[in-house]
C-alpha cells in the first residue's frame, strides 16, 4: 500500500448494501488518512487447493467467476482512485470468514468494515453466527455496517460503550478513545449488567467511573450512565436510540464464566441486530487488569 499507514479492508459482495458499506470505510480512511483494500472472498471448501491458479489457467466456470469479480473490483478501485481515495483490490479463496480474518493480518489493516447482511454472495456466510464468527477471529477491529440507508455516514459523533463487570470489558476502552478523538465524538459510557444485585452494581459503577476518569484526562467528551436486569442487548440499542448514536463498541467476548456465556450471547446479537454500526474488538491478555488497552 502507498499510504502512511495501515489500510481499510473493505469484504464486497456486489450486494446493494455493498455501496454504503464503503462510504463508511471512505470516511474511516479519510479521516485516519489511510487508503482502502476491496476485497471479494470466494467460497472453497477444499484445503491447500489453489484456485486461483485454476482460474487464471482455463476456460472453466472458476475463470468466468473470477474475470467477473476482478472487472468489478478494478472499476470500483479505479472510481475511487480518480476520486483521491488510494484503493487497491484483491480476489481471495477460502472459507469466508476466515479468509478475511488471514488477509486483514496479511495486509496489516487497521479495521475491516463489512456489511452485516450482505444480499448476496457473502450473506450465506456473514449473516447469524458467522457474522460473529469473523469478529471474533479477526486480528484487527472490525466494523459492521447494517442495511440502513439512513444511516448518518459523514462521522461517528457520538458513541456508545458498554461496560460490564468482566476481565476485558476496558480493553475497548483506548481504541474507543483513540476513534473518538479522531471524529471529536462525545462517547457515552454504559454500564451494564444482566444482574441487578449490590455487588455486580457496585462493580460496574467503580470500572464506569474508571473509565470516565480514563476519557477526562484524555479530554475527550462524555456522559456516564447505567442498566442493570434488563437484556443487555436490548438497553444498549434503546440508549443508543435515545442519544442518537452512530456507533456502538463492543468486546467481542469476555472472561470465561457463566455471565460470559450470556455476554457472549450478548455480542452476537448486537452484530447482527444493531440498526447502526457496531464496532468490535477481540480481547487478548494483559498483565495489568486495571489498564486500558487494546
Amino acid at each position: 500500500m502507498s499510504t502512511s499507514s495501515a489500510p481499510i479492508l473493505v469484504p464486497v459482495d456486489f450486494s446493494p448494501s455493498t455501496e454504503h458499506t464503503l462510504e463508511h470505510a471512505i470516511m474511516l480512511a479519510s479521516t485516519y488518512q489511510t487508503g482502502i483494500v476491496l476485497m471479494h472472498a470466494i467460497e472453497t471448501h477444499f484445503s491447500g487447493f489453489n484456485l486461483a491458479d485454476l482460474a487464471l489457467h482455463s476456460d472453466s466456470r472458476e475463470n468466468a467467476i473470477y474475470q467477473l469479480v476482478e472487472t468489478r473490483l478494478k472499476k470500483r478501485a479505479e472510481e475511487l482512485n480518480k476520486k483521491g481515495i488510494v484503493a487497491e483490490y484483491r480476489i481471495d479463496y477460502g472459507a469466508v470468514h476466515k479468509t478475511i480474518a488471514n488477509t486483514a493480518e496479511e495486509i496489516g489493516a487497521a479495521f475491516i468494515v463489512v456489511g452485516a447482511h450482505g444480499q448476496s454472495g457473502f450473506e450465506e456466510f456473514l449473516i447469524g453466527s458467522n457474522s460473529f464468527r469473523l469478529c471474533a477471529t479477526a486480528p484487527c477491529p472490525v466494523i459492521t455496517v447494517p442495511k440502513n440507508e439512513d444511516l448518518y455516514t459523514h462521522s461517528y459523533a457520538t458513541i456508545v460503550m458498554p461496560i460490564d463487570t468482566s476481565f476485558y470489558t476496558r480493553q475497548k476502552v483506548r481504541l474507543t478513545a483513540d476513534l473518538a478523538e479522531k471524529f471529536a465524538a462525545h462517547v457515552h459510557v454504559f454500564g451494564v449488567s444482566v444482574e441487578d444485585d449490590a455487588e455486580s452494581m457496585h462493580h460496574v459503577r467503580i470500572i464506569t467511573k474508571q473509565v470516565g476518569e480514563y476519557l477526562s484526562n484524555r479530554g475527550i467528551a462524555h456522559t456516564l450512565n447505567e442498566a442493570f436486569g434488563n437484556n443487555i442487548t436490548d438497553a444498549t440499542m434503546v440508549y443508543a436510540k435515545a442519544v442518537n448514536a452512530d456507533l456502538i463498541s463492543i468486546m467481542t467476548e469476555q472472561e470465561p464464566s457463566i455471565r460470559s456465556l450470556i455476554m457472549g450471547e450478548f455480542a452476537q446479537q448486537m452484530i447482527n441486530r444493531a440498526p447502526i454500526p457496531v464496532l468490535s474488538l477481540r480481547p487478548h491478555e494483559m498483565s495489568n487488569t486495571a489498564e486500558f488497552s487494546m
